[in-house]
């Protein structure tokens, strides 16, 4: 079977949410492009990157070392907490049902499924587990609306952008 990118025969991934199936060098272009476009709506490279044993955190120190190969990546105790999509999505959905407000936090890379940096666990050589685990209500809306996660993120940027959060 070939990449539905650059139409070579490899070993391809399939993600949930397409019927596409990519190589491991056409999914780690589409994350980068993904990110990239994370850091032009958000005008805010941050590189400093909070502390943890997790594929969140390995898979936010591997790109952006590969995005700012020229800056240095500092790690502490209080900086950018390493997430993901699934995880930004329960927050928003946690504070929508729950009638709270969000915590003004930064997060990395808030637009990247669980899934993807799972499959790509391997190319950035973690050993470590995603911190967060799904829940009940977010597999069963990826289930039925396998790209509703990334509407939330949309929804969630635009009332960030507009200070409803």
């Amino acid at each position: 079977m070939n990449c539905s990118s650059c139409k070579k025969t490899r070993e391809l991934h399939k993600l949930s949410y397409t019927d596409r199936k990519y190589c491991t060098s056409c999914l780690v272009s589409l994350l980068e492009r993904r990110i990239k476009k994370l850091f032009r709506e958000k005008n805010t490279p941050n590189l400093i990157l909070k502390k943890e044993d997790s594929l969140e955190f390995d898979f936010a120190f591997f790109f952006l070392k590969k995005l700012f190969p020229r800056e240095e990546i500092k790690i502490s105790n209080n900086g950018v907490k390493p997430s993901s999509l699934d995880e930004q999505a329960f927050l928003l959905l946690d504070a929508f049902i729950n009638n709270k407000t969000l915590e003004k936090k930064t997060y990395f890379p808030e637009n990247i499924l669980i899934e993807e940096m799972e499959l790509l666990r391997d190319y950035i050589k973690s050993s470590n587990k995603p911190r967060f685990k799904n829940n009940k209500l977010l597999n069963e809306l990826k289930r039925n609306y396998p790209d509703v996660l990334f509407s939330i993120l949309q929804s969630k940027l635009f009332l960030e952008t507009k200070s409803f959060l």
